[in-house]
């Protein structure tokens, strides 16, 4: 028990030195600005010096990690309230509210959201032998996971490539392949249970969700 709680120890302590540099990381490639849509396909970087009121917006399939700080994502009756110790993972277009409910000039609220490619999703979900239950009436498109090293790691390495731009085409499409969906398994009930495995046929116009706004805007605001 000794050992494992030692290792337990360790991992807080990397953890923590990890979101510490991926903040100072978004920090730095923010600047000045608020929010930044950075070279990376999908990669949004935001910054709030203050908490913020409530945001009605529509949430893009999409992984969310919060380097510091504090968010509440509202949908429909069902409340995440996190920072950086778990992220949010999305699979589908969804009307929700959010608020940063902490953050200060000294300590901001920094977060790194990736927009994810559904068509490498569903590839993943027909090629790789990864289990996802059956839709269940509580399966909403939306779930929480525990930040690990490991995904904190990657967030860091996909941070790296805005320093090295000839990378980003390849290494950005890898990295979401390989890394960030496989971290997000724990989350699949929630997340992706409702998700189709082959993509519909088109039948008409596309048609936005209920209380929507017409312009799609994130979370992280």
């Amino acid at each position: 028990m000794l050992k494992h709680r030692k290792i337990a120890d360790a991992n807080a302590s990397t953890l923590s030195q990890l979101l510490t540099e991926l903040a100072k990381k978004i920090s730095n490639s923010l600047g000045d600005s608020g929010e930044r849509a950075t070279e990376v396909p999908g990669l949004m970087l935001y910054r709030r010096t203050a908490p913020t009121v409530p945001n009605p917006s529509t949430y893009e399939p999409s992984l969310l990690v919060i380097a510091q700080g504090r968010i509440r994502v509202d949908l429909g009756k069902a409340s995440y309230v996190f920072g950086q110790s778990r992220f949010l993972l999305t699979s589908l277009e969804l009307p929700a509210v959010s608020q940063v409910t902490m953050a200060s000039e000294k300590a901001p609220y920094l977060a790194f959201f990736l927009k994810l490619d559904i068509s490498t999703v569903r590839d993943i979900l027909n090629t790789e032998e990864v289990h996802i239950p059956e839709a269940t009436s509580g399966a909403c498109g939306m779930g929480m996971g525990e930040t690990t090293v490991e995904l904190v790691t990657t967030c860091s390495r996909m941070m790296d490539l805005l320093d090295v731009p000839r990378d980003i085409s390849f290494f950005s499409k890898l990295i979401q392949r390989r890394s960030f969906i496989a971290y997000c398994w724990e989350v699949r009930e929630h997340a992706f249970a409702r998700l189709p495995r082959s993509r519909p046929s088109a039948t008409g116009p596309r048609r936005r969700l209920p209380g929507c706004a017409q312009t799609t805007r994130s979370l992280c605001v």
